[in-house]
């Protein structure tokens, strides 16, 4: 039978490395969380980022846990919850307040004129084949 023990410093490495993987893992969170903000979005569309999220996150834990240790332990999965408490408390939140300001930015300026312009060019375009489908 195979001695499951590491040794204080390779436990201590591989916490500090899942702390990492979990703070990239709250980072994909985040482009979730983004993903919601540019989309329309209901009860069904963040129930299904939330299964892709913790599908991912789950093989990310279990990739990276028995690839380095040869099974799945539970100071990796701490380490990696830690992880993406840290990057949403430091700069998950404010990425995405940034962002949504940023997105509201651009649909005011941007993306609103150009919807405006479109619609009132596709308006002229129909009551141009209306007219001439009555002559």
């Amino acid at each position: 039978m195979e001695n499951m023990e590491l040794g204080l410093e390779l436990e201590t490495e591989l916490f500090l490395l899942s702390v990492l993987v979990g703070f990239g893992m709250g980072a994909v969170y985040d482009i979730f969380r983004m993903l919601r903000i540019t989309a329309k979005h209901g009860k069904v569309f963040t129930f299904v980022c939330d299964l892709i999220y913790t599908l991912v996150f789950w093989f990310v834990l279990f990739t990276f846990c028995t690839g380095l240790t040869g099974s799945i332990r539970a100071f990796a999965l701490t380490g990696m919850l830690i992880g993406c408490v840290m990057e949403r408390v430091s700069i998950g939140n404010l990425l995405v307040k940034a962002f949504s300001h940023l997105w509201e930015a651009l649909l005011r300026r941007v993306f609103r004129p150009i919807w405006g312009f479109m619609t009132k060019l596709l308006g002229k375009i129909n009551r141009g084949f209306v007219k001439n489908s009555l002559k």
